[in-house]
């Protein structure tokens, strides 16, 4: 995976403001073996410069059940019609599992870690941004391969809207 640094550096450097963070990952925020991931610190740094002002974690609908036990063990965060809310020092996450995601409409920036949903899924996620229903600024790949890249772009590219992707951290 790209550091977080690396991520937020992307972000910084685009010139966006002011948008949504959308992260199609199991343990971005969460973390792998704790409930907070170092990932954090860097959102709350795009937060406090304006980059960002609202949070997305999607997950994968196969890991919902235990994201979903996980959550309902932690104090900063709480039950909402589609998933869970979470608050930190100045900014909120809200954790939705993917069936139940409905994209903003305005301009986002999207993280997207393929390798923890299906091919399916996967395949949605960039159908969705090619007809729109995705409106993002910048798509990031993390934890991807070569291959998780090409079918990305080759779905966005062979739309109307073409948009830069990043492949950070892509295995070569």
């Amino acid at each position: 995976m790209a550091s977080t640094t690396e991520l937020y550096n992307l972000f910084e450097s685009s010139g966006v403001r002011g948008r949504i963070l959308i992260i199609l990952s199991r343990k971005y925020i969460l973390g792998e073996h704790e409930y907070v991931s170092p990932a954090v610190k860097e959102i709350e740094r795009a937060v406090q410069h304006g980059i960002v002002r609202k949070i997305y974690n999607i997950i994968p609908d196969d890991s919902w059940p235990e994201i979903n036990w996980n959550l309902s063990l932690v104090s900063n965060y709480w039950k909402t019609a589609s998933g869970f809310a979470g608050a930190f020092e100045d900014w909120r996450v809200n954790v939705v599992p993917y069936s139940r995601f409905i994209p903003p409409e305005e301009k986002s920036l999207v993280v997207v870690d393929p390798q923890v949903f299906t091919t399916k899924e996967y395949e949605q996620i960039a159908l969705r941004i090619k007809n729109g229903n995705l409106n993002a600024d910048i798509i990031a790949i993390i934890n991807g391969t070569q291959a998780d890249l090409k079918v990305l772009t080759d779905i966005v590219k062979n739309g109307e809207r073409t948009r830069p992707v990043s492949p950070l951290g892509a295995a070569k």
